[in-house]
Parts: structure tokens; C-alpha cells; sequence
């Protein structure tokens, strides 16, 4: 987006909310971390990355100040160099979740469900259901071995061959 408040009225109104956001730091119409507390009186599971050109320490200080980001990266970084640093975070940020995360591809689009919003997951052969706690349903055309590693360590029981339950 490059309007605030177009991305806010969007974000506001989304009846699926976004797992993580990239968040320029200077922006024409609202401050970074303004955006970031907008965002988070709204929604406080949504991951923030922060981006900007900035490499003056105190200036990052100030920003991890107002919301907790799980990082920040430089914008002048090469773009394999981007990349590589935005797959760190986001691989730390899945590897100390409080809930374990199933990576659910839906299509084009990946979304990351934390254990905790999920109910149930049921199969029709290769096609999984992931039933969310919101009423959600997210099919995904893989194997129960993909996600039955999370499943176990987090409560849920496999009721038969094709249904597992969240205990909590």
C-alpha cells in the first residue's frame, strides 16, 4: 500500500487478518510507529517487521519502544541479502511462538495458523480442513505427516485416521 490510511481501512475491515506486516518506519502521511499502534490497538497477534533506511541505533531503540516488532530490516540491504534476512525472522519468530505454528498453504496464498486457533483437523485423502476457532475452514492438499510432528507435541488427538482434535 502506498496510502496509511487506504492499508488501515483495509486491515480494519479484513475479515482474515494478516499473519505479519512489513512496516516502513517514515512515511508521508503517519509515522511508523503510529501505524504500528493503530495496528495493534486492532489486532495484537499480528507480527511487525519494521523496514527503513535508518541505521542510527537509538532510532531502532526508539521504534522496538512503541511495539514490541519481532525485528527490523535495512532497506538498503542487496536483495538476496534482504531475503536472506527477512527468512531469519521470520524462522525465529515461528521458532519461539508461544503456540506452535502449521504453515497451511491454500492455493497462492500461505497462512500461519497458531495451534491455539485451530479446533480440528480433518481429512478427505490429501485434502486437509483445518477448522479455526473463528469459523474459518483452510483446505490444504497435503499428508497428516506434514503438520502431525505440531499436532503431538501441542495437544491434539488423532480421533481416527482422518480427524485430529485440539484438547485445549
Amino acid at each position: 500500500y502506498t496510502d496509511c490510511f487506504d492499508f488501515l481501512r483495509i486491515y480494519e475491515t479484513r475479515l482474515h487478518p494478516y499473519d505479519m506486516v512489513l512496516l516502513d518506519l517514515y512515511m508521508p502521511q503517519m509515522h511508523g510507529f503510529d501505524l504500528a499502534q493503530r495496528i495493534r490497538a486492532h489486532d495484537h497477534d499480528v507480527a511487525i517487521i519494521y523496514l527503513t533506511f535508518i541505521e542510527d541505533t537509538d532510532v531502532i531503540l526508539n521504534a522496538f519502544s512503541y511495539i514490541q516488532p519481532i525485528g527490523y530490516l535495512l532497506k538498503s540491504y542487496t536483495s538476496e541479502a534482504f531475503k536472506q534476512k527477512f527468512t531469519e525472522k521470520v524462522e525465529e519468530y515461528l521458532a519461539n511462538s508461544k503456540d506452535k505454528i502449521f504453515e497451511v498453504r491454500t492455493g497462492h496464498e500461505v497462512r500461519f495458523v497458531s495451534t491455539s486457533d485451530v479446533l480440528l483437523i480433518s481429512s478427505e485423502r490429501k485434502l486437509k480442513h483445518f477448522h479455526l476457532v473463528n469459523g474459518d475452514i483452510l483446505d490444504e492438499y497435503t499428508s497428516f505427516d506434514k503438520h502431525e510432528r505440531i499436532c503431538n507435541k501441542n495437544h491434539f488427538y488423532r480421533v481416527d485416521r482422518s480427524i485430529m482434535v485440539n484438547l485445549r
